[in-house]
């Protein structure tokens, strides 16, 4: 990734592993969620459906904890 961004996250391409292990990192941080929820979103609603599933559960790490499990399953 490349230089540094808001909330320490470097701003770049993240393969779904790396991307995991982000939100892993930074899930009790809802405002750093919500900023890779942004940075996930590409203006298309058909292919906006997991930056919108983290952006209605920012707020709550567990929830988060979930989706990175599922995820990961």
């Amino acid at each position: 990734m490349g230089d540094p961004s808001a909330f320490g996250i470097r701003s770049g391409y993240c393969n779904s592993k790396q991307m995991l292990q982000l939100l892993d990192k930074y899930k009790g941080d809802a405002d750093a969620v919500g900023f890779i929820a942004d940075m996930l979103e590409t203006g298309d609603a058909e292919n906006d459906g997991f930056a919108e599933m983290l952006r209605q559960n920012y707020q709550d790490p567990a929830a988060i904890a979930r989706i990175i499990q599922i995820c990961r399953s």
